[in-house]
């Protein structure tokens, strides 16, 4: 026992007292521990890792809202094209176009160097478009003696108008010729 005694210090003796206490501790506390009453405030940062979690038990509330996003899967493939729909109402009438349209013309021969003439659309049709042109049979030097005074529709769209004057001496009768473009509009 000497033996013994020379070898129980102080220090010896507060090291074995607190080794009984700290294991004596762990098993109070894992004896008297009531059910669930470790929490997230009882626990370390980083103290459950996944080795710690029985695999299935997460579910995905149990995630951030973040990590859900990263959980998605690849595209799946694309499905068969489905069968074409019924065949819709026909639309509404569109706006009426141009029918019957015809070219009217009418000349006339040059008296005392000025020619002017009308040419009138038929009844019920109205002027789309029209024209003028200077006739002769002599030389195109001799007809550029002649000018275009003006060239246009008759007011109210019933026709076309047209004149023309001798500006030298052509040498030559000239003709005015006038057409126009008519046609039932509606």
């Amino acid at each position: 026992m000497r033996r013994l005694r020379s070898r129980v210090t102080y220090a010896n003796v507060v090291a074995t007292i607190a080794l009984f206490l700290a294991l004596g501790g762990v098993s109070y506390a894992a004896t008297q521990l009531p059910k669930n009453s470790v929490g997230t405030k009882q626990l370390r940062k980083n103290a459950v890792n996944s080795s710690k979690v029985k695999n299935g038990s997460l579910t995905l509330g149990d995630f951030k809202k973040s990590q859900r996003s990263k959980l998605r899967g690849p595209k799946g493939a694309t499905g068969a094209k489905g069968d074409a729909g019924a065949t819709g109402a026909p639309g509404a009438a569109g706006a009426p176009g141009v029918s019957g349209w015809q070219i009217v013309s009418a000349s006339a021969t040059a008296s005392e160097e000025f020619a002017e003439e009308e040419v009138l659309c038929p009844a019920g049709k109205r002027i789309l478009g029209g024209g003028a042109l200077i006739e002769g049979e002599g030389a195109e030097e001799a007809l550029s003696a002649v000018a275009l005074d003006g060239s246009g529709p008759r007011e109210g769209g019933t026709g076309w108008l047209a004149g023309a004057h001798e500006h030298a001496a052509p040498g030559e009768g000239w003709t005015l010729r006038v057409w126009a473009i008519c046609a039932n509009v509606s």
